[in-house]
């Protein structure tokens, strides 16, 4: 009988030490396996979140084109205006066409917004400035334009047409040269996300 015991005993031991050592594996598969799971939720999201902000980028820098081919078309507009005007038109037919002109920027530029809030929304942070860069120098096109025909008529206003688009394609290659780094920076799949 003590025979018997001795060997139930190391039964029982045995059986207990399986089962904690199937236990302790266990744990540390499911620990492992939730690191893994976290690490490709971190990666796919890093991916998300790329795809967004080449999306966005781009859309942005195609309204901020957009604005510029306007302003070439309506600063070509412009100058035909002039000419016909020395030539035997009315002042007033060239404010009321000045005027129309503002309307169309001011349309192009309020298009822009959205994206931009867009853009810095998705960020990094560091191309934030670039952005509110470009916007400032927008929206001053968009304001000055009418101040600056008032004030200047046409001469003034092709002036001020011409040195408003040259800031903002400036600001304009600032922000893509900024952003093709960022997005240059998109996630590597081989990434290791630290716990």
């Amino acid at each position: 009988m003590l025979i018997l015991m001795d060997q139930s005993w190391a039964i029982l031991v045995g059986l207990a030490g399986g089962i904690g050592a199937t236990g302790i594996g266990g744990f540390l598969t499911r620990g492992t396996m939730h690191k893994q799971v976290r690490g490709q939720a971190v990666i796919e999201h890093e991916h998300w979140l790329a795809t967004l902000r080449l999306e966005a980028h781009s859309t942005y820098l195609q309204e901020v084109d957009r604005v510029l081919r306007e302003g070439r078309r309506l600063w070509k507009r412009m100058v035909e205006l002039k000419a016909a005007n020395d030539a035997n038109q009315s002042e007033r037919d060239l404010a009321d066409a000045a005027n129309e002109m503002c309307g169309q920027i001011h349309a192009v530029v309020s298009a822009v917004t959205p994206n931009a809030e867009r853009v810095k929304l998705l960020g990094p942070a560091k191309i934030l400035p670039v952005v509110d860069s470009l916007q400032e120098a927008l929206t001053a096109f968009d304001i000055e334009s009418g101040t600056a025909f008032r004030a200047q008529g046409a001469p003034g206003w092709l002036v001020h047409f011409r040195g408003a688009t040259y800031k903002i394609r400036q600001h304009q290659r600032e922000f893509f040269e900024l952003s093709s780094a960022v997005i240059q920076q998109a996630p590597d799949p081989r990434h290791k996300p630290q716990a």
